[in-house]
């Protein structure tokens, strides 16, 4: 059985036009609009609200595509995600479809995002462990506009390896839309919007198989598209990141209640002033979170240095904390994932969340000891420790050089040539074997082969649940980690000019 919300039913509107009262006279446009990948950018927002208000949202549908809040910021954690709801209900909007940032950030803050929205959340593909679906989450909603009914199925793509990590399993898309759409009779609706977080691949093949749905409404892409597609007659929209468009489309009915034409456009928020309401409830929810996050958990003694470019203690201890953390012969990680150092004194959540504020994950896997030599040697290079890193994920930090657990010692000559500096690696004193596969305590970053691209030769990949944030909770309160993160692990011969 389909999970949807049903609107009540309204009574068709009334025009008043030359002193004579018309019902249902004329055509009707229904105006769509849609954001999608604000990731957490919630500034974006105050000008997206003065843009919806401008043009107006009479006979209007206003849609989010997914991947609204983002944890790396402290006031999405302190408030469980719910500033992302408080500002979506702030500009009005009819319908959220759960992203990854929604669906995979713990089943507490799932529920709370949900809840605190004053709208349906949608994902017809979301479902629990036992099979069952989440109370919160309706696979589809109707939404009646003067006498056009528009049924509004939400979608959401899957992320490998991390479904049973959280408690929820999501199924195949095509076949859950299919479901959805023999479940809900054709006479219950007049046009169908997909509002989807499957990225533009996959929602090109959905346009290809359903010849039912209309429109579908793209997530899970940062890409500004500056024209629609159109693939089996089904338009295809997106509205780039970050709040800087809103997509607007115009569908255009006759007396028949039969499409007449549509129109789609990309409207730039900047040409707009702020709304300053949503920069009082930011404001609001900054407070709310820095107290929440900002409660002593402990003190440490011991200043913890960083840098993106050379060994540092930080780096050190985080590697060692995935080691021991995944049970692994080594831990690996990129210095980019740190914002900066540690001082000696009191730790909280809101400083963890400072110091390391990207969401990624522990993650293990098997590496052959001749990829790991080319990872390391990759990470003596500026080329590679000062590229950004792609993609939403890093939010354009730098990669960072290699940092190693302590039980690694990599001797190299630093004036010696680009990819042939190292002279030997030793793991726990003996040689690194090129054909060795080696268990790795490392991030999902790294393990999907973002940048240092040969972790993609790894197997047997698997993640934690955890942020890397709460890797360094748990070993920055053990001194014997703090202690050994001041081993050296990367050493210079005595000929190098470093």
């Amino acid at each position: 059985m389909a999970f949807c919300w049903v609107e009540p039913k309204k009574e068709p509107i009334v025009l008043l036009l030359f002193g004579k009262v018309m019902k249902g006279w004329g055509k009707v446009k229904i105006k769509i609009y849609h954001i999608n990948d604000l990731n957490g950018y919630y500034e974006g927002m105050s000008r997206l609200s003065t843009a919806l208000k401008e043009h107006g949202t009479i006979n209007s549908i206003i849609l989010d595509g997914g991947n609204n809040p983002d944890f790396m910021r402290w006031e999405t954690e302190g408030s469980k995600g719910e500033i992302s709801s408080v500002l979506l209900n702030e500009i009005g909007i009819t319908a959220r479809v759960f992203g990854n940032s929604e669906a995979f950030s713990g089943l507490e803050n799932a529920r709370v995002i949900s809840e605190s929205s004053n709208f349906p959340s949608l994902s017809c593909n979301i479902y629990q462990i036992n099979g069952e679906k989440f109370p919160y989450l309706k696979d589809y909603m109707i939404k009646q506009v003067e006498d056009i009914r528009v049924l509004i199925i939400g979608v959401t793509a899957s992320r490998k390896g991390f479904d049973n990590l959280y408690g929820i399993s999501v199924k195949e898309p095509r076949t859950e839309i299919e479901r959805v759409l023999r479940e809900v009779e054709q006479s219950q609706y007049d046009l169908t919007i997909l509002l989807s977080h499957l990225g533009r691949t996959a929602e090109r093949e959905i346009a290809k198989h359903f010849a039912e749905i209309d429109i579908i409404v793209s997530g899970n892409s940062p890409n500004i598209v500056e024209k629609e597609e159109n693939i089996n007659q089904t338009i295809i929209c997106q509205a780039g990141s970050r709040g800087r468009f809103l997509g607007k489309i115009e569908i255009e009915y006759d007396l028949n209640k039969k499409k007449s034409g549509y129109s789609w456009k990309l409207i730039d928020c900047n040409l707009f002033p702020p709304d300053f309401k949503i920069y009082y409830l930011i404001d609001k929810y900054t407070r709310l979170a820095k107290r929440n996050l900002s409660k002593p958990l402990y003190n440490i003694k011991t200043a913890l240095n960083h840098s993106s470019a050379s060994e540092n203690l930080l780096g050190n201890l985080l590697a060692d904390g995935l080691k021991d953390f995944q049970k692994t012969e080594i831990g690996l990680i990129n210095t980019g994932v740190l914002e900066r150092g540690l001082e000696a004194g009191e730790i909280t959540k809101k400083l963890l969340i400072e110091v390391c504020p990207l969401p990624f994950h522990p993650a293990y896997l098997e590496l052959q000891g001749k990829d790991l030599l080319q990872i390391l040697e990759k990470s003596l290079l500026p080329e590679y420790y000062q590229a950004l890193g792609p993609g939403e994920g890093i939010r354009d930090n730098c990669l960072g050089n290699i940092a190693v657990s302590n039980n690694v010692v990599v001797t190299y000559q630093n004036n010696a040539e680009p990819m042939n500096k190292i002279i030997e690696v030793t793991i726990d004193r003996k040689p690194l074997e090129g054909e060795q596969w080696y268990s790795i305590g490392t991030s999902d970053f790294l393990e999907q082969g973002s940048s240092y691209e040969d972790f993609r030769n790894g197997r047997k990949a698997n993640y934690q649940p955890e942020f890397l944030r709460d890797i360094l909770a748990k070993y920055l309160k053990k001194w014997r980690f703090i202690r050994k993160a001041k081993q050296k692990r990367f050493n210079p011969t005595e000929s190098s000019d470093a």
